[in-house]
């Protein structure tokens, strides 16, 4: 990621125009090109993934080897010869988790099955600049949030939850837990309990 200095000029140009093409050899040794991207690191020097966590039930493992998947599910993949990339899948590699990023029924089941527990948090994403993140149940009331070592150390914050104070349930992100990979999700302690993450808002940030 490129750092554009705060007093950089911008003329737009097509990416099919090469910026080397009718210029001096000084205008092209000062010419820096950025992208959107570039941009909005600048202005936003942190990637992010927010999103609405909601979960009903308790631990359940199940599988399905045909039809639709559902979106904001997280699936795991079990087998070799199938094609998910259609429904949100990084890469088809068995062992490979993800959320789903729609309903549709994926490209290729081939001999695979996707894995998922219906206890683990539905996830509705508002905007993921991170990268693969997903979610699995753990025990009563006690979820995780995982990637592939995305989550930086000292660079990485988790904000969001919420407190019923009728019940004494309070859903909270428990930092002292986050590895590069993981951290949980606690729906209170010690009155954890299902059914309680309701469109929860969740926000990871992580720092360039």
């Amino acid at each position: 990621m490129a750092t554009i200095p705060s007093n950089t000029r911008f003329i737009g140009i097509s990416p099919r125009v090469s910026l080397k093409e009718r210029r001096s050899k000084s205008i092209n040794s000062e010419t820096q090109p950025y992208t959107m991207q570039d941009i909005v690191d600048t202005a936003r020097p942190y990637k992010v993934y927010t999103a609405l966590l909601t979960q009903r039930g308790g631990d359940s493992p199940t599988g399905i080897v045909s039809g639709p998947v559902t979106k904001g599910v997280t699936y795991h993949i079990s087998g070799i010869d199938g094609d998910f990339s259609n429904v949100g899948a990084p890469n088809n590699n068995s062992g490979t988790f993800f959320v789903a990023i729609n309903d549709e029924v994926p490209n290729s089941y081939g001999t695979s099955n996707l894995k998922f527990n219906e206890g683990a948090p539905v996830v509705t994403v508002l905007e993921n600049t991170i990268g693969n993140i997903w979610f699995t149940y753990n025990n009563t009331g006690e979820y995780y949030c995982r990637s592939n070592d995305l989550f930086i150390t000292d660079k990485t914050a988790v904000f969001g939850g919420y407190y019923y104070a009728s019940t004494e349930i309070n859903a909270y992100y428990d930092s002292p837990s986050m590895s590069t990979s993981e951290f949980l999700i606690i729906t209170g302690d010690p009155n954890a309990a299902n059914g309680y993450l309701q469109n929860t808002p969740i926000e990871i940030r992580v720092y360039n």
